[in-house]
């Protein structure tokens, strides 16, 4: 026979594990196209890199050469 009851489980109480976001490249530029929110002395380097990407139902996608956004 191939089959084995058990009377007792073999694996013990169901584990999860917490995910939590942490901050990526992403998370300034997205601050900046939501909120506004960037530091005053990178305000201008924000606003070039910040005009190459795009936001869409609240991800960030990049422009390209054939985007239509």
């Amino acid at each position: 026979m191939v089959q084995i009851y058990l009377n007792n489980p073999s694996v013990g109480e169901v584990e999860c594990l917490a995910i939590t976001e942490a901050d990526t490249w992403m998370t300034p530029i997205i601050q900046y196209m939501v909120l506004g929110i960037c530091k005053s002395e990178e305000e201008k380097t924000m606003t070039q890199q910040c005009a190459m990407y795009t936001m869409i139902n609240q991800h960030l996608y990049g422009k390209g050469y054939s985007s239509r956004y």
